[in-house]
């Protein structure tokens, strides 16, 4: 399991929420932008779904408070690289 899939599985419907919230001046930015879910079944379908793109360009448009990253983590995306170094963290496991 990648970083990307644990963060995926221990997304809450609270967590998800701030994610969308934050995003709310951030989304005319992102292609085809669909919120995180806020109900547990379909968050729980969303975990499932292929959407490392997406939640990459969220990132990327939005502020460092939602990020699956703590900015003391090597592979923190807060540069101006962000969402190529966000898919390196993604991608990566504990064993990289």
């Amino acid at each position: 399991m990648n970083n990307f899939e644990k963060w995926k599985a221990s997304m809450t419907v609270e967590h998800a929420d701030k994610i969308n919230k934050s995003m709310a001046h951030n989304a005319g930015d992102i292609e085809n932008y669909q919120p995180i879910p806020t109900t547990e079944n379909e968050l729980a379908v969303w975990r499932k779904a292929d959407n490392m793109n997406m939640v990459s360009n969220i990132f990327y448009v939005s502020d460092c408070d939602n990020c699956p990253v703590d900015e003391s983590e090597e592979g923190c995306p807060a540069s101006d690289d962000c969402y190529d170094d966000f898919e390196v963290w993604a991608t990566a496991t504990a064993d990289d």
